[in-house]
Parts: C-alpha cells; structure tokens; sequence
C-alpha cells in the first residue's frame, strides 16, 4: 500500500519502497544533494521521473514491474502542482507496490510523514502518519489530486 519510512529514514519492510535517489548518495551529501536541487525544483521532479522511466523489468530482483506510463504521468502532474505551490516533496520512489510514491516528512516535527502513491493500475493512495497512532490512509480520484496534495501540506506544515 502506502509507503512509510521508519526512523532513521529508513523504509520499513510494510512499505515495500526503494528509494531511487538514496542510491548513489550518503545520507548527509544527498541531504546537501537535495538542497542544491530544489533551488530548481522543476528539473529535479524531471530528473527523478527520468530515473524511474529507466528502470527495467525485475528491478528490484523479484517480479515487479517498474512504474509505467500512467503512474509516471500522474506523479509528474502531482509533481507539477507541487512546484505551483512551492511545497517540495522530500522524495520520489519507485514503488515494489508497482507504481510511484511522493512522501514528504515535517521540517518541525520528524514524525509527521506523508505521501501520495501513483499505482500503474491507476489507483491512487494518500497517507499521513505521526508515526505512535495509526496511519491515515485513503484513496483518491484523480480529481483530488490538487486538494489532497493541499491536505498534506497543512498536515506536514502544521
């Protein structure tokens, strides 16, 4: 389902999420990494979209498909009302879940995480979480898109 990163920017097993960008970055010089791109959000949203569009077939070594062509193109119509609202997302993975997961964790809080998940089926999932309660997760149409995203914000700024 949803992806969730446990502490120490970790993805729990429940997630089943590789993070793509994490890859070929430390922690501390992809945190520098991120800063410097988000100077230019737009291309960095493009840059992980890219990324995502190369993955093969198994590449995560079991039978999961990378994310396809409709969940890449509603990730990057997320993306781009993200960067309408100059609210950054902190990551964009490939999901073992078959699609593409945006999460976003408090600046104020490290607990407060949320994400929005494109699935290649076309399903969409949005989650928040405080990490000590249950998580909130619900589907979304893609009309919700701009609202949810707007939901999370005030979740994630709050």
């Amino acid at each position: 389902m949803a992806c969730f990163i446990t502490s120490e920017n970790q993805y729990s097993t429940s997630s089943k999420v590789t993070e793509i960008a994490s890859r070929s970055f430390s922690n501390g010089s992809y945190n520098s990494h991120l800063s410097r791109q988000r100077q230019n959000t737009k291309s960095w949203y493009e840059i992980k979209i890219l990324e995502l569009k190369k993955l093969s077939q198994n590449w995560q070594d079991t039978e999961v498909n990378p994310p396809n062509n409709v969940s890449l193109y509603w990730a990057s119509e997320a993306l781009e009302v993200l960067r309408k609202i100059d609210f950054p997302c902190d990551r964009i993975a490939a999901s073992v879940d078959e699609g593409v997961c945006i999460s976003f964790v408090s600046k104020k809080n490290k607990n407060k995480y949320a994400d929005i998940e494109f699935f290649n089926n076309s399903e969409i999932i949005a989650a928040k979480s405080d990490r000590v309660l249950p998580p909130k997760i619900w589907e979304i149409s893609i009309d919700e898109i701009s609202n949810t995203l707007e939901e999370i914000r005030e979740y994630i700024e709050l």
